[in-house]
């Protein structure tokens, strides 16, 4: 036997000694891992499943151990017993240090255990798994390094099923990947799906077409000092098409979602920002809108604390079979109520920074921001409260007369009109008509081509359209306009201005 063979082989003996001694150590270690790792999950479903309006929760059902691989049979509940949703999965774990499976993807680094599971049949799925001919249409693996870090996948099957006699489902199939690291104090997931096509009849016995195309997600989530999860995650769809009876379809494209929040001291601050690159109404388009919130300065320790007092009260509420939360205990009020002081005194703000619609020919606005502050007592009256409790606020409206007069016009379109001279006539009627309105009001003024209106509140003082006023005063204008405005549009001609009315600055 020449050198070059003796050192292959030892090098194979040894990498098999090493991996036999790594499986032994695995097996010993695995049920603990796996009752961690459990423990951590249902610690998170607790939090998040009442925001769903419903509870979860997951349990090792067996665990048959062997020197290279194990088998672990689990439950999963949404719901309560015997109401809810029962899943159960089958798990082949491979021993580390080097699964095959990882071995025959050519991943070479060393892990304590490879994953992989599937959804086993039961009654609450036997459709699903008929639909898939037997298979299991779920899906999944799982890599755990040995600080217990995890990475790996999970795909929802494409899937074609008839869900009753009136509704059917078409699916092109879900695929994430996903990571996490130890205790799962940081979470990634990436995931695609093609399309998801659903026929129905809703409540009022209409039919219910619904096509979504092009989805993606990308999430990005830390467990902050307070145990909330801060990051960024993003949702994006290419298409979405919603057809009600006889009424014409709805199409959105390029529809995206994102949001990012983080910590800054002890406090979370962040964004989510709401966006239609497109919208079509019977074929014709619209244009396209936006809406953007931000908010500073909320306490995260107060924060948590309300999350888990309502997710404990949430899952009281599914335990006893009612809805809603009904009424609170006495220490549940103080327990509430201090949370929210300890939000107040931290002077958060909230703002809807920008709610937009832009169509061919114009764009109209709205902005709103507040910030709070903790009143002197909660015993006061609840007008003198909310002085108190808004210590400021910003409003700020711009409606263009070019994009009213885009709307007329598509909706004459859509009422069959063809003469494009009348259609520009009607919709430059019906914008005079509204504006003058509006104008007559005196809650708004004419700023070029866009009706506007401004108002700022602080310290009891109100601002409105460059001119001071008292609450009281500002309240008196607007219950006098709103009075005016009904009595135009009982049949009143309103004043149409000579000229346009520029905000004061």
């Amino acid at each position: 036997m020449s050198k070059t063979v003796k050192i292959a082989l030892g090098a194979v003996v040894a990498i098999a000694a090493v991996s036999a001694a790594g499986a032994w150590y695995t097996g010993t270690q695995l049920p603990a891992v796996l009752d961690t790792s459990i423990k951590e999950a249902n610690a998170q479903l607790k939090l998040s499943a009442p925001a769903f309006g419903t509870s979860a929760s997951m349990e090792l059902v067996s665990l048959e151990q062997g020197l290279f691989s194990s088998t672990a049979h689990y439950r999963v509940r949404v719901g309560e017993e015997g109401q809810g949703l029962e899943l159960l999965f089958v798990d082949n774990i491979e021993h580390g240090p080097f699964p095959v499976s990882r071995l025959k993807a050519f991943k070479l680094a060393p892990v304590m255990a490879a994953s992989n599971y599937a959804l086993e049949s039961s009654p609450s799925v036997e459709k699903w798994f008929a639909a898939n001919k037997g298979a299991a249409p779920l899906v999944g693996d799982v890599s755990i390094g040995y600080d217990r870090s995890m990475s790996g996948s999970l795909a929802l099957l494409p899937l074609e099923m008839q869900m009753d006699d009136e509704s059917h489902l078409s699916f092109s199939g879900l695929n994430l990947e996903l990571r996490s690291d130890a205790g799962g104090s940081r979470v990634a997931a990436i995931g695609t799906m093609d399309s998801l096509k659903v026929d129905a009849v809703s409540e009022q016995g209409e039919q219910v077409h619904v096509l979504f195309q092009g989805l993606s997600l990308a999430s990005d989530q830390s467990r902050s000092t307070s145990g909330l999860y801060v990051g960024k995650s993003d949702f994006t769809l290419k298409t979405a098409n919603v057809i009600v009876g006889e009424n014409p379809g709805v199409q959105l494209t390029d529809l995206a979602q994102r949001q990012d929040t983080r910590e800054n001291g002890s406090n979370i601050e962040g964004s989510l920002t709401l966006d239609a690159g497109s919208i079509s109404y019977a074929d014709k388009p619209i244009g396209s809108a936006q809406m953007l919130w931000t908010m500073k300065n909320l306490d995260s320790v107060a924060l948590k604390s309300l999350a888990d007092f309502y997710g404990a009260l949430y899952q009281q509420v599914g335990q006893a079979g009612e809805s809603g939360l009904g009424e609170l205990t006495e220490a549940q009020q103080e327990q509430a109520k201090a949370d929210l002081v300890k939000l107040l005194e931290g002077k958060p703000q909230f703002a809807l920074e920008r709610l937009s619609l832009k169509t061919a020919n114009g764009e109209s606005r709205f902005s709103l921001a507040m910030q709070l502050a903790k009143p002197a007592s909660f015993d006061l009256p609840p007008d003198q409260i909310a002085r108190e409790a808004i210590t400021s606020l910003d409003l700020d409206l711009s409606l263009s007369k070019p994009m009213i007069s885009d709307l007329v016009s598509v909706q004459a379109v859509l009422q069959g009109q063809e003469d494009q001279e009348a259609i520009a006539q009607q919709a430059s009627m019906t914008t005079e008509m509204a504006s003058g309105m509006m104008l007559s009001t005196q809650l708004v003024a004419l700023e070029g081509n866009d009706i506007r209106a401004r108002l700022h509140y602080a310290d009891g003082q109100v601002e409105f359209n460059g001119k001071k006023m008292t609450v009281e005063e500002f309240a008196g204008l607007v219950m006098a306009s709103a009075g005016g405005l009904g009595g135009a549009m009982g049949g009143e001609q309103p004043a149409f201005p000579d000229e346009e009315m520029p905000i004061e600055e």
